[in-house]
């Protein structure tokens, strides 16, 4: 997703749906009202109030959803985000991949 600058923020009705897809490491900040935001796979509820935010930390489409009328900016990813990430998970899941390419000892 890219965001134009020119409207970096979108005020949300009651109830309104904000679609996001590909957009992975976007900043989600809510600067009035309440959004519910939901990850595709994701098991977590985020609720953002006024003046919090959230980072999308999956490469999966995203839904923000307003509570109340709100005002979300959406900046975009400030840094490269790679499926091997830095995570523990991300880590873990290269070493094994390592390991199991290796030819196997007599």
């Amino acid at each position: 997703m890219s965001i134009p600058s020119s409207t970096p923020c979108v005020v949300l009705a009651r109830g309104e749906l904000l679609n996001l897809d590909g957009a992975h490491g976007a900043r989600i900040v809510s600067r009035c009202g309440t959004v519910w935001i939901t990850q595709d796979g994701d098991l977590r509820d985020i609720v953002l109030q006024k003046g919090e935010a959230f980072e999308l930390d999956r490469a999966t489409p995203a839904i923000v959803q307003a509570f109340e009328r709100s005002t979300v900016c959406i900046e975009a990813a400030t840094r490269a985000h790679r499926p091997d990430d830095r995570s523990w998970a991300g880590r873990w899941g290269a070493a094994a991949r390592r390991l199991a390419s290796r030819p196997a000892r007599a």
